[in-house]
């Protein structure tokens, strides 16, 4: 009996790593993403800190197997895979909520300065990795958001 509920475990499990490597591999993911452990799948992310950002994260990938620094994706449905300035705004603004407010678990984990945006069409998926702006083009950007949505709203006195 012993024998027989170990053999199936064993075979559930190379049936999901055989599954996990065919995704792998018609999702055409970057490599470093295939060795990676996803923590976040679609989660709200928020900081505490001196500047209060929200957002929801598409997914979020700890690589090296899970050792090394944390790796954000988001997802996007395009005909083309057109890298606008907003993407790469939204991408930093989730990086700067994890550098505010690390990952329960994860706070030994850097956020990396390069992020990945995954364009979606037609049942096929592409990688363009890009690299995130700083904390303080961030910083200003969202300062600059405020000061608008204020003045629109007539609190400017």
């Amino acid at each position: 009996m012993r024998v027989r509920g170990v053999i199936s475990a064993m075979a559930s499990e190379i049936r999901e790593s055989v599954s996990r490597r065919l995704w792998h591999a018609s999702e055409r993911m970057p490599s470093e993403l295939r060795c990676a452990h996803l923590l976040l799948s679609e989660a709200n992310i928020r900081s505490t800190g001196p500047v209060r950002l929200h957002g929801r994260v598409d997914q979020v990938y700890r690589l090296d197997y899970g050792r090394g620094e944390l790796m954000l994706v988001d997802s996007k449905m395009r005909r083309r895979d057109r890298i606008e300035l907003e993407d790469v705004m939204q991408l930093s603004a989730y990086a700067l909520i994890l550098r505010l407010s690390p990952l329960r678990g994860h706070e030994d984990a850097s956020v990396s300065n390069r992020g990945y945006l995954r364009f979606v069409w037609g049942g096929v998926s592409r990688y363009r990795q890009v690299s995130l702006y700083p904390k303080g083009v961030v910083l200003s950007a969202y300062r600059e958001y405020i000061a608008k949505n204020h003045r629109e709203a007539g609190d400017d006195k």
